[in-house]
C-alpha cells in the first residue's frame, strides 16, 4: 500500500494506492490519472479564484458608488442666473 499526497494551496489531499494501481500493466493509465486530476484541480481553484475577485470587484464597486452619493454638497455655491450672469450665494 502506498500513499500520495497532493498539497494544494495549504490543503491536502491523500489517496491510497494498492498494489494493483502500481502493476506494469496499469502504472502509465495511474500515473496519467494523477496527473491529468492535478490539472483538473487546478483549473477549478483558478477558475473560483476569478470568479471571487470578479464579485469583490463588483461589491466595491457599488459601494462606491453609494459613497459617492452620500458626498455632502459644498456650502458656498456659485449660481448662474437665467441670463447667465453669475452670483455668489451666501448663507
Amino acid at each position: 500500500m502506498m500513499f500520495l499526497i497532493l498539497s494544494i494551496m495549504g490543503l491536502a489531499l491523500i489517496s491510497v494506492l494498492f498494489p494493483r494501481h502500481t502493476s506494469k500493466e496499469t502504472r502509465d493509465n495511474t500515473i496519467n490519472l494523477i496527473h491529468m486530476f492535478r490539472d483538473y484541480l487546478h483549473y477549478h481553484i483558478k477558475c473560483s479564484k476569478a470568479y471571487i475577485h470578479s464579485r469583490m470587484r463588483a461589491k466595491t464597486s457599488e459601494f462606491l458608488k453609494v459613497l459617492n452619493r452620500a458626498r455632502p454638497e459644498p456650502k458656498i455655491t456659485e449660481k448662474k442666473t437665467i441670463t447667465g450672469r453669475t452670483f455668489i450665494r451666501k448663507e
